[in-house]
């Protein structure tokens, strides 16, 4: 039997008959959930107590289920639940484990991946140099800058700073990765499958990107734009071509995000994210309908199988889009036209649509995502 561990039962929307149990952050706490929200209201996502009941869930399966067997959303997660508990290695699947852990620290991903791809200008400052006259020496052809944790995701610790937005409150005595704002690109993320065989490119997506207050979050995917260039998607592809060829060689299996950023003359990548994307949930919906191929089985696959597939039908193409509605105030949501998938969990919701978000609010002058 196979579990899923994530932050949301929305996940494994359209592949939750391959998963007999889900154990999530946000999720129903009905039928096979259980949810970790619904049952300890205050706790935090990420932290110990949350690491902990995850383990406490996977131990109330296994006394149900001996066979049972967990995949998870986050690899870092089953990192730090098996670092407690190391007698719950070996129930873990699809999973990388102890290998290519630096891909989640943006710091050493930039300078790794620097060998093979653009990357933007970068540099590692300590918290008291993050102001906007040190940045202004540091980055003179520039007016306006990001700052962001060296570990961090969907917009969490990612500030922008200008001459008239100073630096917030940020940890004090740790570094952070500095960059110049790219204030007109278009950001991007790129599915990959590594295989023994293959890198296939799964799908690209415009990253549906808002500015609340100094943040930049993360608000959903979009598979359909015509912002995504003949260009952009080339050389997009090439880089993810070149990269996952050397994690292939090196041990990776899998799903990998890659994370892109563009000003309409060069591509930049800027970061990774070994696990599973936030967009994920839109990617399987289409494998599921057109391929009859669940993303999760895919993964899983890579792991075990010296499996190959027919790459002429990726990167898939107009598939459509996805918001995260709790990063999304009411009056842009009504706004939007009536989308096909409307999925609930507790407090948390998903909606899915047919076309293009970002295209439909552009030419309806909603520059809501940058």
């Amino acid at each position: 039997m196979l579990v899923w561990i994530g932050k949301r039962e929305s996940d494994i929307y359209f592949s939750k008959d391959i998963f007999g149990y889900s154990i999530t952050y946000w999720g129903s706490n009905q039928d096979r959930n259980i949810s970790l929200h619904t049952t300890h209201h205050d706790i935090v996502y990420g932290s110990g107590e949350y690491i902990n009941l995850i383990a406490q869930s996977m131990f109330d399966v296994l006394s149900k289920s001996s066979n049972a067997q967990f995949l998870f959303y986050n690899n870092s997660q089953a990192k730090q639940v098996v670092g407690k508990f190391p007698e719950l290695f070996t129930y873990i699947v699809g999973c990388n484990l102890f290998c290519h852990e630096w891909l989640r620290q943006k710091s050493l991903f930039r300078i790794w991946a620097s060998n093979y791809c653009l990357i933007p200008p970068s540099t590692m400052l300590a918290t008291e140099q993050c102001n906007y006259e040190y940045l202004k020496k540091v980055f003179p052809s520039y007016a306006s800058y990001v700052i962001q944790a060296d570990l961090s995701s969907g917009g969490e610790k990612t500030y922008v700073i200008t001459e008239d937005e100073k630096c917030p409150s940020i940890d004090k005595g740790k570094l952070y990765l500095v960059s110049p704002y790219l204030v007109h690109g278009s950001s991007y993320n790129a599915h990959l499958l590594i295989t023994s065989q293959q890198v296939i490119v799964l799908s690209i997506s415009l990253q549906l990107i808002h500015r609340f207050q100094q943040n930049l979050l993360f608000g959903g995917g979009d598979y359909s734009s015509r912002k995504l260039t003949k260009e952009v998607k080339a050389s997009i592809i090439s880089m993810c071509k070149h990269m996952g060829d050397v994690l292939k060689a090196n041990g990776y299996r899998g799903v990998l995000g890659l994370d892109f950023i563009s000003d309409g003359h060069k591509t930049y990548v800027i970061e990774s994210n070994p696990r599973f994307q936030g967009s994920s949930l839109l990617l399987d919906w289409k494998l599921n309908e057109h391929l009859a191929l669940s993303l999760f089985d895919l993964h899983l696959r890579s792991f075990s199988e010296d499996i190959t597939m027919d790459e002429s039908v990726f990167p898939l193409e107009d598939i459509g889009s996805c918001l995260y509605t709790n990063s999304l105030d009411d009056s842009t949501l009504t706004q939007i036209p009536t989308e096909k998938h409307d999925i609930q969990n507790m407090d948390f919701s998903v909606k899915i649509y047919d076309s293009s978000v970002y295209d439909w609010m552009h030419e309806n002058g909603d520059n809501y995502f940058l």
